[in-house]
């Protein structure tokens, strides 16, 4: 068992995400570049989750040790409200508290760097529409938490299932 944040964790799911670290380091270098997580992360089309990986990256690449705090920030045995938490954290790119369209056209870049930012700008500000007339454009965690949190099936999607990762 090890225990990370207050969550006791099984240390055979520490033991998968070993596993899929070593997938990951096509280099064998006991590092992940954003080059290796492209071309191998069966996440990777998910719209959070390249953000997410740079995100936890120092120095353009990411140690084991990085990689198992970062994937257990979403190991069930965490409240679905620190999960969402965590989302929110990676989508604020400029750590104001805050997403705003600026937070987004910088993680559509970050997703799609051959797209230009004026179309960028234009997708977030369509993106910002859903959001409360009252809230000028911009999402604090608190809400983002209690808005997500009322979706059904919220706690699959900010989740990682260790029984799946593992086939």
């Amino acid at each position: 068992m090890v225990t990370d944040m207050g969550s006791t964790v099984p240390t055979k799911d520490v033991e998968v995400i070993y596993e899929r670290f070593k997938m990951l380091d096509i280099n064998c270098d006991d590092f992940v570049t954003m080059a290796d997580f492209q071309e191998t992360f069966y996440l990777a089309s998910d719209v959070y989750v390249p953000t997410f990986f740079f995100h936890m990256m120092d120095n353009e690449k990411v140690s084991f040790n990085s990689f198992l705090k970062a994937l257990l920030k979403f190991h069930p045995t965490r409240s679905l409200e620190s999960r969402l938490a965590t989302v929110f954290e990676v989508l604020d790119i400029n750590s104001d508290e805050e997403i705003n369209q600026q937070d987004i056209v910088l993680m559509l870049q970050r997703l799609n760097t051959n797209v230009p930012r004026a179309k960028l700008e234009l997708v977030a500000i369509e993106l910002t529409k859903v959001l409360p007339e009252d809230s000028g454009n911009i999402i604090t965690k608190r809400t983002f938490i209690n808005m997500l949190k009322e979706i059904p099936g919220i706690d699959r999607l900010v989740r990682i299932d260790f029984a799946v990762a593992e086939t």
